[in-house]
């Protein structure tokens, strides 16, 4: 007793309250390296139930893992097992979900990749005044509006619905008047606000 070792330590951080209990409930342990009771297989689960969220990819988890089982080779060894586990079950989670995510861009992509090629091609060409046979919803009339070198450009559809989504995603009624010459007249979009 009488020169024992005390350290002041200040942690800062805005978490919930029952995730800071969680990571102190492990590191106290680990700070004191001294457990003061036995440590069975039981600690294990306690360990990666308190570690949950964290402990997979923290930088220390073997010494974290090693100091809170009591230097037990082999409930460290387990304890570690399974968190490798876990951990590569959440990459493969999230390699899945990358996967998905890449499959939506992608035909996004493919949609912005064929309006850029078409854009391309016409301005390769030099043309000057473009028709937009089965315009849908306008969206390549409204790349075709915002180049300047288009001196004449125009929609048609045979769906009316297709037109009034045209006519609103290029907003004719507050369209600049620059734009609004440029833009040809066509029998069912002309006639739409």
């Amino acid at each position: 007793m009488g020169r024992e070792r005390y350290f002041h330590v200040c942690l800062r951080a805005t978490v919930r309250l029952a995730d800071l209990l969680s990571h102190l409930y492990v590191l106290i342990p680990v700070l004191d390296d001294e457990k003061h009771y036995y440590v069975g297989d039981d600690e294990v689960d306690k360990l990666l139930a308190r570690g949950a969220g964290w402990l997979p990819s923290h930088p220390e988890k073997n010494l974290i893992t090693d100091r809170y089982l009591g230097h037990r080779r082999t409930l460290t060894r387990a304890a570690l097992d399974r968190l490798l586990e876990e951990d590569a079950d959440e990459d493969e989670a999230s390699s899945g979900h990358d996967a998905e995510e890449a499959v939506v861009e992608e035909r996004v992509n493919l949609h912005t990749q064929r309006h850029g090629a078409v854009l391309a091609a016409l301005r390769e060409t030099g043309a000057r005044r473009v028709i937009d046979l089965g315009c849908g919803d306008g969206k390549l009339l409204k790349l075709l509006l915002a180049e300047r070198a288009f001196t004449e450009v125009a929609g048609m559809d045979v769906s009316h619905r297709a037109l009034e989504l045209a006519a609103r995603r290029l907003h004719l009624d507050s369209l600049p008047p620059a734009q609004r010459a440029r833009l040809k007249p066509v029998p069912g979009l002309a006639d739409l606000p």
